[in-house]
């Protein structure tokens, strides 16, 4: 069988599924609210780098990718997840950013064509000032990623996207990506197959468009 395509999303898919995996493996919310009048602060604290980093792999535009990192943890708070099962939270988290994101990738399709990152700022979560990611990737490359993602969006069923997005960017295996979309291994592994074959097609189709 030949290698799969894949998408480099410009951060490092190493980093976020252990980022997923650390998740997965906290201890539930409430024993820290135990000690702090804050429960919305630790909750904060706790979750929202994940999500704005997750947003961040997804979504060319900064501002953009703020806003659905924000959303994701507004609808987190009001519902009443914070303070469960970490691993239930964490997959909420995953499945509600990935498809928020591609809400806004398929706006995008409706209104305008795929952007280039341009005048694109970060903090110290993000890019570097020597055009790499905190990961080392080069700025480049990034670009050319999530342009790629952001046709491909254009071209793909919803739930092909949602696994595309958890496997390619997030780099989550085939069992957690079933766990997040509560769906069999063998669903998910379908599905990731008929995508490398559709990437293959799309990318193909482009070189012969430029030939």
């Amino acid at each position: 069988m030949g290698q799969a395509a894949t998408m480099d999303p410009g951060f490092s898919r190493a980093r976020a599924s252990g980022t997923f995996r650390s998740l997965m493996g906290q201890s539930p919310l409430i024993s820290d609210l135990a000690a702090s009048r804050d429960p919305l602060e630790v909750a904060y604290q706790r979750f929202f780098p994940v999500i704005r980093e997750k947003c961040r792999r997804m979504l060319s535009d900064f501002e953009e990718s703020q806003d659905v990192a924000q959303e994701t943890f507004i609808r987190l708070w009001q519902s009443g997840l914070t303070s469960r099962d970490p691993r239930t939270t964490t997959a909420w988290i995953f499945k509600t950013s990935t498809r928020l994101a591609i809400d806004r990738l398929r706006h995008k399709r409706r209104t305008s064509p795929p952007s280039k990152d341009a005048n694109r700022e970060e903090d110290d979560d993000g890019w570097d000032s020597d055009g790499t990611d905190s990961a080392g990737t080069n700025l480049e490359s990034a670009i050319a990623a999530r342009q790629e993602l952001e046709t491909i969006a254009r071209e793909l069923p919803e739930r092909e996207l949602e696994m595309a997005i958890l496997s390619r960017v997030d780099g989550l295996v085939q069992t957690e990506i079933a766990e997040v979309l509560e769906v069999s291994e063998r669903t998910v592994r379908r599905v990731l197959t008929r995508f490398d074959a559709r990437l293959v097609e799309l990318r193909s189709a482009r070189e012969a468009g430029h030939g």
